[in-house]
């Protein structure tokens, strides 16, 4: 008997070995699964500019035989040369709102056109020297307010009438 219960045992312990790997082997139930994740960032630009206002020279009163320029620095103060006056009409800089988008300081630079034409139906004129007023920092709690003016180049006998034209103004994070 004793060889028997020593087989008995042998066939128990061999059950209970079985069991316990069996144990451990992944049943339907605790089977993997998986599933897809998208992955993504939205890019943007550090800085951010904003027109507040246009480039207006004003009223200028010109006869038939006048030429000359009209200047409007960025602050706002209108000149001229040559047998140019002015009219009624008030002088607005062109002004910007420039912005930082990143939590940190921003530098940047401005980039103006070297000239521009401006025209009616019958007419154009030059607007070249352009500047402007802003720093080249933001802070982290305020933007700059950039400011640009120019100078408006006028022919003899200058047609009268409204001239229009358009610049781009490039702000450039560095």
């Amino acid at each position: 008997m004793h060889a028997s219960k020593s087989r008995r045992l042998a066939a128990n312990r061999i059950l209970v070995a079985a069991t316990l790997v069996l144990s451990f082997l992944p049943r339907p139930s605790d089977a993997a699964v998986n599933t897809l994740v998208s992955a993504g960032a939205a890019i943007t630009n550090a800085i951010a500019i904003n027109k507040r206002s246009d480039l207006d020279f004003g009223s200028i009163v010109v006869s038939d035989v006048s030429f000359g320029t009209v200047s409007l620095t960025p602050s706002g103060t209108r000149n001229s040369s040559g047998d140019v006056g002015f009219g009624n009409g008030v002088p607005v800089t062109a002004s910007f709102s420039v912005s930082r988008l990143s939590r940190n300081d921003a530098h940047f630079s401005v980039a103006l056109p070297s000239s521009v034409v401006v025209s009616n139906a019958q007419a154009s004129m030059i607007v070249d020297q352009f500047q402007h007023s802003a720093l080249d920092d933001l802070s982290r709690t305020s933007g700059a307010l950039l400011m640009v003016g120019a100078t408006l180049n006028l022919t003899v006998h200058q047609a009268p009438g409204y001239y229009i034209g358009t610049f781009t103004v490039t702000v450039d994070e560095h």
